[in-house]
């Protein structure tokens, strides 16, 4: 996608990029339309009854569903204070999806190998970064950050059903069943239901899922640990 047919898109979701219209011109104009387009300050938060409906999808407890929400949000909602899915932008993923075209002109928000540093402090300076980089490749930008309460990464928006990384993030951005939903397509796109199903309160038990969820730095932040202690707390 380029900059035209992002502004086409905003255009038919009815916000305005300004009086020259989808010119493919990146402006501010086009930058606050994309900034609103992902803003929901009436997002509805997650109830029981999702997670009840959640687990019943994936053949799990809904306890399992609750604890991977808090060990993934941090205890913290899905919409941060600026009434955008809160997002983490990851330099190196922008960088290796652009072929690393970016990673001298623009070291802040392309980088070829990951570094914590270059994380925003804020929301606001993590969805700086990510504005910034639509400026330069649309798709890679939103491929590039994670989204909400599970911080699914963008690039993944092929394995979990998304037409695109925008789609994705736009749908993240309409309510945390949205972003629940698109952990179940996370996991279902992964083949991960059997992992899932496996985990409990005994941090064993949670190895195998949250080795494939979280990487293989899973042991060093002690993910199966934090996600027993999390299901046992219900």
């Amino acid at each position: 996608m380029n900059i035209i047919e992002l502004q086409r898109r905003l255009i038919d979701l009815g916000y305005d990029v300004g009086p020259s219209g989808g010119d493919g011109v990146y402006d501010d104009r086009t930058r606050q339309a994309l900034c609103e387009a992902l803003t929901n300050r009436e997002a509805p938060r997650i109830t029981d009854a999702d997670f009840e409906a959640a687990a019943a999808e994936l053949g799990c407890s809904a306890a399992v569903i609750r604890g991977i929400t808090s060990v993934e949000s941090g205890g913290r909602g899905g919409f941060g204070p600026t009434a955008k899915p809160v997002i983490l932008y990851e330099p190196h993923v922008f960088s290796r999806n652009t072929g690393h075209r970016y990673d001298s002109s623009h070291p802040a928000i392309s980088s070829p190998k990951w570094n914590r540093a270059l994380y925003g402090k804020t929301q606001e300076d993590r969805y700086g970064q990510l504005f910034d980089a639509v400026a330069l490749d649309v798709d890679a930008a939103f491929a590039a950050a994670s989204y909400g309460l599970f911080q699914i990464l963008g690039e993944n928006w092929k394995v979990c059903g998304y037409p695109n990384a925008w789609s994705m993030a736009r749908c993240m951005a309409q309510s945390e069943a949205d972003q629940l939903d698109g952990l179940i397509r996370f996991v279902k796109g992964n083949n991960l239901i059997r992992q899932l199903r496996a985990c409990a309160a005994t941090p064993e038990a949670c190895v195998p899922f949250v080795k494939a969820y979280n990487g293989a730095s899973y042991a060093a932040n002690r993910y199966h640990i934090k996600l027993a202690k999390a299901i046992a707390a219900g």
